[in-house]
């Protein structure tokens, strides 16, 4: 499992070999833990390597083995990478789905970290459908519970999401405050990923403001970052 999670950025295929490897190993051995982190690792590989669809009948088989040991964790996993997993497809409707039965999962167990994670990807697929409305109520919601559990992480994802809805929507005034509230909390935390993508993100936003001079300003700052980062894309 190790050598695949460590293998999902740079090769995907051998991500989804070794995590094959481990789940049939750990099915083997009755490792419920191995099965289950089997399962999770395999998503990032199925997802770099475009196997979305291809990986639906393993999340079946998730979900059957969450239900055979009474895991409503799991469950509600499997139904939170079943919406990713569909999302990736376009189909944002029946991602919403699987999105909203995971909340109510994690709100009969009041798992806030989940819950979160929960209204972020609601958010996300009703910015895809270009319901903003709906995507500013679960950002925002996600939002409190960043707070209340002190995720900062969690906080400046929020963030830079609520700038791209705001940003969708047209207002770029709005979506400007956010993004550089976004990279300033970046930057604090010296997390060089997220200080990268805010960079770029602002710099769009300068660019669709039509200040072309600030806008190259921006994406210059980000380009060694996202070189550094070996972020081809």
């Amino acid at each position: 499992v190790r050598i695949a999670s460590r293998n999902k950025s740079i090769d995907p295929e051998k991500t989804l070999r070794y995590s094959k490897e481990a789940l049939a190993l750990a099915q083997q051995l009755k490792l419920i833990n191995g099965i289950f982190r089997s399962f999770e690792v395999m998503t990032n590989g199925v997802r770099n390597a475009g196997l979305q669809k291809e990986f639906l009948p393993e999340l079946d088989r998730w979900e059957k083995i969450s239900d055979s040991i009474g895991d409503l964790h799991q469950k509600a996993k499997s139904y939170n990478f079943r919406g990713t997993m569909l999302m990736d497809l376009g189909n944002y409707s029946k991602a919403a789905e699987c999105y909203f039965k995971a909340m109510n999962i994690d709100e009969k167990l009041n798992d806030k970290h989940s819950l979160a994670s929960d209204y972020g990807n609601l958010s996300l697929v009703y910015e895809s459908m270009k319901k903003y409305d709906m995507a500013l109520e679960y950002i925002n919601k996600a939002m409190v519970i960043n707070k209340e559990e002190g995720d900062t992480q969690g906080y400046m994802n929020a963030i830079g999401n609520l700038s791209n809805i705001y940003s969708h929507m047209g207002n770029n005034p709005k979506a400007l405050i956010y993004g550089l509230e976004f990279l300033k909390m970046a930057e604090e935390a010296h997390h060089n990923t997220f200080v990268a993508s805010a960079l770029c993100n602002v710099g769009s936003i300068y660019d669709e403001m039509g200040e072309t001079d600030k806008a190259i300003e921006f994406y210059t700052r980000a380009m060694p970052m996202e070189e550094e980062l070996d972020n081809d894309e």
